[in-house]
């Protein structure tokens, strides 16, 4: 059976494709479209899909949407009731509930086919059960609990389950307007960075401050015993239909959605692009610490409700990845999977996975990211060719070699392999590398590439059989293959790779493993022969703009920044030299 899965009509537009319970190919529009978290209709991304797979639209059985009209009708219907007093955001919601009647016919559109030759069955699947099923069914083959914390989705914004026999069960759920993902978002706004997904700058400030707001937090949402959780709503605005989200033709937008009484709490907001002061670390420090405090209290439920050791865990709030080393062991688990694509996007491999276990087909668990389009090495030397730029094509023993005498001299590296990966974070195939014993290298980065806030983190990669060396492993940490947790870093070793620890002393870190990247596997070996530190810097190969996923896109970010060299596949452009 092949199935299409898609997360549509919201941000982070996403398909992919399944086939006899496998996921084969996976791709976000956004690296398509080269716009940040695109929202509408994922068609370049079904495309993608289709060709990576070389399976044609006819022969799509089902396709399977993460979203369920039908799902918690009580929620809907009273939210229905408040947008009525917004008549502006009633007619976006009904333009978009339209299209999702006929995705068969959205999907023909947008492949320029007849609609009579997509004659696939369509599945709607709740957004939660498709993030649980994200994390279970991709990435476990045991029982384990399933929990889901975002914004919100189908009503929910967060959704306690039990995943065992094939089954997922839900047991306990939060229903819109109470959201955790929601108080993130107010305070990432309030703190100056107003755009969609903006949230990580918050956890990369809150390593340089204190939680002394802990109790003003508090305020703002209830822990509560029987009902998980609940915001005090004076501090905020979109339960009243007064916040305006524009989802469609590109990058989403959200308007401001706290209340005044939130300043009277706190004081006045910070302006976008003013000074970041010690009191805005500290209001970081403390929105993180009480997210964390928050989440330790849902998943201890989880963990009462099913007696698993085991969790999976997925939704937007789980790319925080600060949480996710944390709050899990101290909620009483002993395993934890967050999959490589967690936030929205991720549903579209969950959608699908969910349709294929209900409809019979074994499921098969995923052992990599690389899911999305390859490079083309006939491509990249006739676009190079093009715009005048030498290139050298090297053995893959001298090509490690060049790129580690690179690194070592303080060089950078856009460095492109394989397939992409599939989720927000690069893991080795659409990477810029550098050395992370160099104290000096994440000025050089700024200035030649990434030109974001001086307080953000730069995350390391280590062969995972020797990340014991530099990082405090436990059982729940001993695998993250994603950096989807963020772990401490060996005080013996803080000082050899002062560039990837934090100020808090911790580290966003990749455990490589050969079987999933063998080249930057061995790459990272190479490093530590050479230098005895096997570890890279290793950030998203991109310049204020989603990841590169071309050839075309690699070169076009080399050729207007300063990076050093640029390596596609087994070909090699060094800035300055070489020739083919």
């Amino acid at each position: 059976m092949i199935i299409l899965g898609v997360n549509a009509y919201h941000a982070d537009a996403s398909a992919c494709l399944v086939r006899d319970g496998k996921v084969v190919a996976a791709v976000e529009e956004e690296r398509i479209t080269r716009r940040k978290h695109t929202a509408g209709f994922p068609g370049n991304a079904i495309k993608a899909c289709l060709e990576i797979a070389g399976i044609s639209h006819s022969e799509i059985d089902v396709i399977a949407i993460a979203k369920d009209p039908k799902a918690n009708l009580h929620g809907r219907l009273l939210e229905g009731a408040k947008r009525l007093l917004n008549p502006k955001l009633l007619i976006e919601r009904l333009s978009v509930a339209a299209k999702a009647v006929d995705l068969g016919t959205e999907v023909a559109n947008a492949l320029g086919v007849p609609r009579s030759e997509i004659r696939a069955e369509l599945v709607p699947v709740e957004h939660h059960i498709a993030h649980v099923a994200s994390a279970w069914l991709y990435g476990l083959a045991e029982p384990a609990a399933g929990v889901s914390v975002d914004g919100s989705g189908d009503f929910l914004s967060t959704l306690i389950s039990k995943c065992e026999n094939g089954r997922i069960e839900k047991l306990v759920s939060v229903e819109y307007p109470h959201s955790l993902g929601y108080f993130y978002t107010i305070m990432t706004q309030y703190l100056g960075f107003p755009n969609y997904g903006d949230e990580y700058k918050v956890m990369g400030l809150a390593a340089m401050g204190k939680p002394v707001y802990l109790d003003k937090m508090r305020e703002i949402v209830h822990l509560k015993k029987d009902d998980l959780f609940r915001l005090n709503l004076d501090y905020f605005i979109h339960h009243t239909g007064g916040v305006e989200m524009a989802w469609e033709s590109g990058e989403p937008s959200l308007s401001t959605m706290y209340s005044e009484k939130l300043i009277d709490l706190l004081g006045p907001a910070r302006e976008k692009g003013s000074e970041v002061t010690q009191h805005h670390a500290d209001l970081a420090a403390s929105t993180q610490a009480f997210y964390e405090e928050a989440l330790i209290h849902v998943l201890k439920e989880a963990k009462r409700l099913t007696g698993f050791d085991t969790l999976a865990m997925a939704g937007g709030c789980a790319q925080n990845s600060l949480a996710n080393g944390r709050c899990p062991q101290q909620a009483g688990f002993r395993k934890v999977y967050v999959p490589p694509s967690g936030h929205d996007g991720g549903t579209s491999v969950g959608a699908a996975l969910y349709a294929a276990l209900v409809r019979g087909d074994t499921v098969v668990p995923g052992l990599t990211p690389y899911l999305g389009r390859s490079v083309k090495e006939e491509d990249a030397i006739a676009y190079l060719d093009k715009k005048g730029i030498a290139w050298r094509k090297l053995a893959e023993d001298e090509l490690l070699e060049e790129v580690v005498s690179c690194v070592s001299d303080g060089g950078v590296i856009g460095w492109v392999q394989g397939r992409a990966e599939w989720g927000p974070r690069a893991l080795g195939a659409r990477s810029i590398l550098a050395d992370a014993r160099n104290p000096g290298i994440k000025d050089i980065l700024n200035l030649k590439i990434k030109r974001r806030e001086s307080f953000r983190p730069f995350a390391p990669s280590v062969p995972i059989e020797r990340a014991g060396e530099w990082f405090v492993l436990d059982e729940a940490t001993s695998s993250i293959p994603y950096m989807e947790k963020v772990i401490p870093v060996r005080e013996d070793a803080r000082e050899k790779i002062p560039s990837v620890t934090h100020h808090d002393g911790t580290a966003r870190a990749q455990l490589v493993q050969k079987e999933m990247n063998e080249r930057y596997w061995k790459l990272l070996q190479r490093m530590g022969e050479r230098t005895g530190v096997p570890i890279l810097i290793n950030t998203s190969f991109n310049e204020n703009e989603p990841i590169v996923d071309s050839e075309v896109d690699a070169i076009e970010c080399f050729a207007r920044t300063k990076m050093d060299m640029l390596v596609i596949g087994d070909l090699m452009v060094r800035r300055g030299q070489g020739g083919n």
